[in-house]
C-alpha cells in the first residue's frame, strides 16, 4: 500500500499569497478570484503564521474597492471577510486587546465589538461568556462616565 501524501496547506496557501494573488486584477480576474475563495476557506491552517493572516486580510479588503477591482474578485473578497471563522479570530483578537488597553483607548474595542453584537450575533454567542464579562467590568470601572456606561448597556 503506497503512503498517500498529504497536502501542505501552508505552502499551498504561500503560493496563491505570493504569485496569483499578486497578479494585477485586470489579468485573469477569475483566477485572482479564485485564490481568494481558496485562502479564505483554508485560512485555519494559517494559525501558527499570524504574517500570513494579516497579509490575507488586507488583500481582501484592498479587493473590495470598486474603483479598481473587478465584480469577480470583489465578491470573492466580500465573502473571504464575512467568513465566520475569520470574523470569530478578529473578534477574539479584541477581546484579548480590551483586556490590555489602558482607560484611555479602551472605547476603541468595546465599539468594535459592539459592531459584532449589532451585525453577527452568530459569530458573538460561542464567545458570549467573555464579552459579557469584558462588558460587565468595564461598566463597573465606567459607571459614572456616563457616555461610555450608555454605550456598554446597549450591549444588554
Amino acid at each position: 500500500m503506497e503512503e498517500q501524501e498529504l497536502l501542505d496547506m501552508n505552502n499551498i496557501i504561500g503560493e496563491l499569497l505570493q504569485n496569483d494573488l499578486q497578479l494585477p486584477s485586470n489579468n485573469l480576474p477569475f483566477l485572482k478570484s479564485r485564490a481568494i475563495q481558496c485562502t479564505s476557506f483554508h485560512l485555519f491552517y494559517l494559525t501558527n503564521n499570524l504574517d500570513a493572516i494579516k497579509q490575507l486580510l488586507l488583500i481582501y479588503v484592498e479587493h473590495l474597492n470598486p474603483q479598481t477591482q473587478p465584480v469577480p474578485i470583489r465578491l470573492y473578497a466580500c465573502r473571504a471577510v464575512a467568513r465566520d471563522e475569520m470574523l470569530k479570530k478578529i473578534l477574539v483578537g479584541m477581546c484579548q486587546l480590551a483586556n490590555e488597553v489602558s482607560d484611555e483607548v479602551m472605547h476603541i474595542p468595546l465599539e468594535s465589538i459592539a459592531i459584532f453584537v449589532k451585525f453577527s450575533p452568530q459569530v458573538v454567542i460561542p464567545f458570549s461568556n467573555e464579552v459579557i464579562t469584558i462588558m460587565w467590568t468595564q461598566l463597573e470601572k465606567f459607571a459614572n462616565d456616563h457616555t461610555i456606561a450608555s454605550d456598554i448597556l446597549m450591549f444588554f
